[in-house]
């Protein structure tokens, strides 16, 4: 059988499977982009915590997906969230790291002007710093979709 009459015959079941895979990469994604800028947010003040965040999110790669998807089948079963749960920990890492990169990276002195002008910290963050730092976070995003 030929490429070509392998595509012809069974051009439904890779439609099929195809959109499978990009609504599962899809789903992670949100998922991995949601811990991730959660977890840059609450340990890039902290160099012991991004460290640690990095780190930890690194040593989830280390961790063959089959290997991860088995240990994770005695705990949540068989079926569609292993393979969630196993996807979004892969996606993680890039995103957290360009997070905390990208916090770190805001200038000093518009955050000192944003606390002048009275601004809490939340709304240091939300208005100042997480706008500065979306570029590098959005790196991380489309890395992580890549690996993924």
């Amino acid at each position: 059988m030929s490429f070509w009459e392998y595509l012809s015959t069974r051009h439904q079941q890779l439609l099929t499977d195809a959109f499978q895979h990009v609504s599962a990469v899809f789903q992670c994604m949100v998922i991995a982009t949601v811990l991730g800028v959660v977890i840059g947010v609450v340990s890039y003040r902290s160099g012991w915590g991004g460290s640690l965040a990095i780190t930890s999110t690194a040593t989830v790669l280390t961790i063959p997906s089959l290997a991860a998807i088995g240990l994770l089948i005695p705990l949540v079963g068989l079926g569609v969230a292993p393979t969630v749960i196993t996807l979004t920990l892969y996606g993680l890492l890039p995103i957290v790291r360009n997070s905390i990169v990208g916090l770190r990276g805001v200038d000093p002195s518009l955050v000192d002007a944003a606390t002048g002008i009275g601004m809490s910290r939340p709304a240091r963050l939300c208005r100042v710093e997480l706008p500065l730092a979306w570029p590098p976070i959005l790196t991380g995003i489309r890395v992580s979709t890549q690996m993924l």
